[in-house]
């Protein structure tokens, strides 16, 4: 592929976007390494566990796909989960071309839960919409996300942010122990979301920025290119209500890692 794929995760958000915004500090500039480590890489002082990320070239980030609260966690009795799509300059057209390709892969019919992507775990083989936020003629713009550390630094990155909300968040939020939710619903959504954005990420990375442009080859690669449900689930039900769970006890007790498919993704 002509593009690089790069995942990201970021902790310590919620204070200022804290974890972003030091990311792109340490891409952005290079890193003096005053005591190198006795053994091993990365560096004692100061503290990285690994200076991988030094090879990274901030300038060189081709655009922007960040998944934020997808969970349809606040939705509705009796509502269908609904998925939107942010853009960071609603004037520039890499944006709306990018947020473009996400409604076509949200409407391609290949990211239904039933339709190859594990077994359809969950009891439905909905597929959740996706659709522009600004869809009702408001510019909105994103939503706080991390994306903004990065456009703060550059900001003609192309950047699409996808959330369960168009107008504002659910009032009930991530991170609370009083959250609940509709076990299939909240699976669905986030399955979409996932294949969306991994989806469009591998059209990006060979260089499609249109899904009506893919080659032959492509189109029959994409079905392909799926979240395996079951995962989503378990994540769900061990990170947010049981971490005593078996998916927790074999990573952090190192069993099956060193063969486990899912442990060395």
């Amino acid at each position: 592929m002509p593009k690089h794929i790069l995942y990201t995760l970021f902790s310590a958000e919620a204070w200022g976007f804290a974890g972003s915004q030091r990311f792109v500090q340490d891409i952005s500039k290079p890193i003096d390494c005053i005591k190198p480590p006795e053994k091993g890489t990365g560096c004692t002082f100061p503290f990285f566990s690994d200076t991988e990320f030094t090879r990274i070239n901030a300038g060189n980030i081709d655009m922007i796909l960040e998944a934020g609260q997808v969970g349809n966690i606040g939705l509705s009795a009796g509502s269908a989960p609904t998925l939107y799509g942010h853009i960071d300059n609603l004037q520039s057209d890499t944006s709306a071309a990018l947020l473009k390709q996400v409604i076509q892969m949200g409407s391609s019919g290949n990211n239904s839960p039933g339709g190859g992507g594990g077994g359809g775990a969950g009891g439905t083989n909905a597929t959740v919409p996706v659709q522009a936020a600004n869809a009702d003629g408001v510019q909105r713009g994103l939503p706080p996300s991390s994306a903004m550390s990065f456009l703060k630094s550059r900001g003609n990155i192309p950047t699409v942010v996808l959330t369960d909300y168009q107008k504002q968040m659910s009032p009930l939020t991530s991170q609370d122990m009083d959250d609940s939710w509709d076990p299939v619903n909240t699976v669905n959504s986030i399955y979409q979301a996932a294949s969306v954005m991994s989806q469009t990420a591998w059209l990006q990375a060979q260089g499609v920025s249109d899904a009506t442009a893919m080659t032959p080859e492509q189109q029959a690669a994409i079905p392909s290119i799926k979240v395996d449900i079951q995962v989503v689930q378990d994540l769900l039900e061990c990170l947010s209500r049981n971490y005593s769970c078996t998916l927790v006890d074999k990573y952090l007790n190192g069993k099956e890692r060193a063969t486990d498919p899912f442990f060395l993704s």
